[in-house]
This record gives C-alpha cells, sequence and structure tokens, in this order.
C-alpha cells in the first residue's frame, strides 16, 4: 500500500522507484509543488503548484493511483 514519506528538508514523497507513477512535492512557505513522476520521463517530470499541502497530496495520490 502506498503512503506519503515522513517530510525531510521539505520533501515528501508517495510510492516507490518501482510504481509505473509516483509522487512527490516540495513544501515551500506558502506553496507545494507537486511533481508527478512516472516511468520513462527521465528528468523531466511534470509539476503543478498547489496553495495547501492538503491539495497538493490528494492530487499527487490521485496521480499515482491512476484517477
Amino acid at each position: 500500500m502506498k503512503a506519503w514519506s515522513e517530510i525531510y528538508c521539505g520533501i515528501t514523497h508517495y510510492g516507490s522507484c518501482d510504481d509505473h507513477r509516483r509522487s512527490s512535492i516540495n513544501i515551500f512557505n506558502t506553496k507545494a509543488q507537486l511533481v508527478r513522476w512516472w516511468r520513462g520521463c527521465g528528468f523531466s517530470p511534470d509539476t503543478e503548484w498547489f496553495d495547501s499541502l492538503d491539495e497538493a497530496k490528494a492530487a499527487g495520490e490521485a496521480w499515482a493511483n491512476g484517477k
């Protein structure tokens, strides 16, 4: 079962490198940047900004779970 990692240095991850889709969030003072990774994206993942960590987590979970 996928779960968010503990926040370390302002970053948290959902899923693992073995998953087809996984998400990371970079946490800043007033914004959260969702990074959507997939196999084959190399160093060019999709990114999106959110006003809250909870919004970014919900979007990251939906992406990683294929919804």
